[in-house]
C-alpha cells in the first residue's frame, strides 16, 4: 500500500512519526513537504527512512503554499498513492489539490491530519460551517488526541472514521544522546546521576 503524507514543513517530531510509519511492513511511504524552511528555525539532522520530496527551500508562507500546489499536484499524479493524508485544513491550495486527486481517483482514500481543538481560538459560525462542508469530503481523519477527535465529531465526522494516533518523541535519539553524554561525563570526570530528566519545552 502506498501512502503519501503532505506536510507544510517537516519538523523533528514529524520525522520521528514518519520514520515509525515507514517501518510498517507492506507500506510504501512518500512524504511531501511544501517547504524545508519553517519559522521555528529547526535544524535538520534526521536521516529519513522514507522518500522525502521537498517542493521548495524558500521560507514557508501563504504565497509559497499557493505556489507549491502545482508541485504537489505533479507528485500526486506521479505517485498514484492509495492513501493521501492532508496536513490540516489551514491551506486551501493543498486541500484543493488533494481533493481533486480524490475526484480523479475515487478508489483512493483521503484522510485529514488534525491538531485542532474547539478551545484553540474563538470559533466563528460561518467558518465552522465551511469546515463541516470540507470535512465531509474526507474518508477519515488522524488526530493527535481525544480533544482533537471531539472537535472533528462536532464538525460532523463520524467517530468511527477518526483514529487517535497521538504525538510522538524520537526516543532512540534521546537514549543515544544520553549514552554519549554519560561517556563524555566519565571522560571529563564529571558526575552525572544515573536517573534524571531533561525537559525542553514551551
Amino acid at each position: 500500500m502506498k501512502v503519501l503524507w503532505h506536510w507544510h514543513s517537516m519538523g523533528p517530531y514529524h520525522f520521528a512519526r514518519m520514520n515509525s510509519l515507514a517501518s510498517r511492513p507492506n507500506l510504501d511511504l512518500v512524504v511531501v513537504e511544501s517547504s524545508n524552511t519553517d519559522d521555528h528555525k529547526w535544524i535538520r539532522y534526521e536521516v529519513p527512512c522514507f522518500r522525502l520530496i521537498t517542493l521548495s527551500s524558500q521560507p514557508k508562507s501563504k504565497a509559497l503554499l499557493q505556489a507549491s500546489s502545482a508541485g504537489l499536484s505533479q507528485v500526486l499524479a506521479q505517485e498514484q498513492a492509495d492513501v493521501v493524508v492532508a496536513s490540516g485544513y489551514s491551506d486551501p491550495n493543498s486541500l484543493a489539490v488533494i481533493l481533486n486527486y480524490k475526484a480523479k481517483r475515487p478508489q483512493a482514500l483521503v484522510c485529514l491530519w488534525s491538531e485542532s481543538t474547539v478551545q484553540d481560538r474563538v470559533r466563528r459560525s460561518a467558518i465552522e460551517c465551511l469546515k463541516r462542508t470540507l470535512i465531509s469530503q474526507f474518508d477519515g481523519a488522524l488526530v493527535a488526541g481525544t480533544a482533537h477527535k471531539r472537535y472533528l465529531v462536532e464538525l460532523g465526522m463520524p467517530p468511527t472514521r477518526i483514529q487517535v494516533v497521538g504525538n510522538c518523541v524520537d526516543n532512540d535519539l534521546f537514549s543515544t544522546g544520553t549514552e554519549k553524554l554519560r561517556l563524555e561525563s566519565d571522560r571529563l570526570d564529571r558526575s552525572l546521576p544515573r536517573d534524571y530528566f531533561l525537559y525542553v519545552g514551551r
